[in-house]
């Protein structure tokens, strides 16, 4: 049931071309090259289509976050939005519920893919705050907190420019709870755990694990057990990591030792070279001296 009313809704009113490809058109005329001249109302409404239009930048933020850090928490949520928007396409394909706005842009709105698409990963690092071990938990929790401000004022706007009824906002928020759910599960306790061919692409693009204790480690090995790649191979695998990160610490050591005795051996230089030196001048202060008591002899 929707609670906007789609007689009222002016379909003349001017949207630039671009902002109509994202779907966020205003809902009253705006001059966005003369903000001087914005008024209060103005300035809400550019709020509201800027909001809006957050999706985009934010999936082309995560792809170059993934390609450059290349961890497991960066490529799974990459797939999970990938996930939740095919789910939210074929519901809006198969329900065909219009948009309020829909006599304007003629689309189908339920479920919310803004919605959805926020909320899977809000309740991902949700989830994850709730059930990963604190190691395993995002370091950088700093950039996530503007999205957690901004996360239900995106929602309003959707609202709020007659894109989504109510009733399709809670349909995407609800589907983007299950999908969170349904995906951290899948990764932690299916992916990351067992061969398959998520782990093995996760493995070919040599991805650093960062939520979980498992190695995405390629063995190469075939016709042995799960079990047995899991517990023995696997650890053994770890405990030359831990002797060569050993062996690099040793190194780092011996390295500064050489660094100490260098310096000790320039010092040593140094100290003899002074000591030369003071031998010089105390041998030149005595022929000095001699000179002086020979000429004071010659006087008398």
């Amino acid at each position: 049931m929707n609670n906007i009313d789609k007689n009222n809704i002016d379909c003349s009113i001017p949207c630039h071309f671009f902002i109509k490809q994202l779907s966020s058109c205003p809902t009253k005329p705006i001059d966005i090259f003369h903000p001087f001249n914005f008024t209060k109302s103005d300035f809400h409404e550019l709020f509201m289509v800027l909001l809006s239009m957050t999706p985009y930048p934010c999936c082309f933020l995560l792809l170059l976050i993934s390609t450059y850090f290349k961890t497991t928490r960066s490529i799974s949520l990459l797939l999970m939005v990938f996930i939740e928007n095919f789910i939210v396409e074929i519901l809006k394909n198969n329900l065909r519920d219009p948009r309020p706005n829909y006599k304007c842009n003629h689309q189908f709105g339920n479920p919310s893919n803004h919605t959805s698409f926020f909320t899977c990963i809000v309740f991902w690092f949700i989830i994850e705050e709730i059930f990963t071990p604190f190691k395993f938990q995002c370091k950088y929790k700093i950039y996530i907190y503007p999205l957690f401000i901004f996360y239900p004022f995106i929602i309003y706007s959707r609202y709020y420019l007659h894109y989504h009824s109510i009733e399709q906002i809670i349909y995407g928020f609800f589907l983007g709870i299950f999908v969170a759910f349904f995906w951290y599960y899948l990764i932690i306790n299916v992916i990351l755990k067992t061969n398959n061919p998520i782990k093995n692409f996760f493995i070919k693009i040599k991805l650093k694990n960062t939520l979980t204790n498992d190695s995405l480690i390629n063995l190469n090995i075939n016709n042995l057990e799960d079990d047995m790649i899991d517990e023995e191979l696997i650890q053994q695998y770890e405990e030359i990591i831990k002797k060569t990160k050993k062996l690099d610490k040793l190194k780092d050591d011996l390295h500064k030792i050489t660094n100490n005795i260098k310096n000790m051996e320039f010092l040593k230089e140094q100290e003899k070279l002074l000591k030369e030196k003071k031998n010089k001048y105390n041998n030149n202060n005595k022929s000095f001296n001699k000179t002086e008591n020979k000429i004071d002899n010659d006087l008398d």
